[in-house]
């Protein structure tokens, strides 16, 4: 994704946060965020990319399909 729509994700998840404790001090809700362990979708969004990566790179069948590619070309 580009940088610019993970930066409105997280302003948008910002302004949320805002409203529901009602507060526009940026430095309480990073305390809220920290408390109620709530990433910014762009840390999610991150981490699941790499999960999903790393569980293709595992897999047997993704493997053997590579494996075959590679045979069928040399």
């Amino acid at each position: 994704m580009p940088n610019r729509v993970l930066q409105s994700l997280d302003f948008t998840v910002n302004r949320v946060l805002m409203n529901l404790f009602k507060t526009s001090n940026t430095a309480v809700i990073e305390q809220c965020r920290y408390f109620f362990r709530i990433e910014s979708p762009s840390v999610q969004l991150q981490r699941r990319f790499e999960k999903c990566l790393a569980n293709v790179a595992n897999d047997y069948n993704v493997r053997l399909m590579i494996a075959n590619m590679f045979s069928i070309v040399s």
